[in-house]
């Protein structure tokens, strides 16, 4: 994969490190997304990333969920 400068958003330092480092482990584990053949595997592949930083970012989501009635 070809190198490309990258900025941090206005996220604390530790933060944006742990979400580099995150992706790192899940392109270790899984690959470049761009090695996978259809978009439903390059989504699986950067799931446990996604899922990471929404735990960050918004801890109370998964209790606010869990508040939504099934229908």
């Amino acid at each position: 994969m070809k190198t490309f400068k990258i900025y941090r958003a206005r996220i604390p330092t530790s933060l944006f490190k742990k979400i580099v480092e995150d992706i790192d482990i899940a392109m270790n584990q899984y690959g470049e997304p761009v090695d996978h053949n259809n978009e439903e595997a390059r989504s699986r592949c950067l799931a446990p990333v996604r899922a990471h930083i929404y735990r960050i970012l918004f801890p109370d989501l998964l209790s606010l969920l869990t508040l939504i009635p099934a229908v």
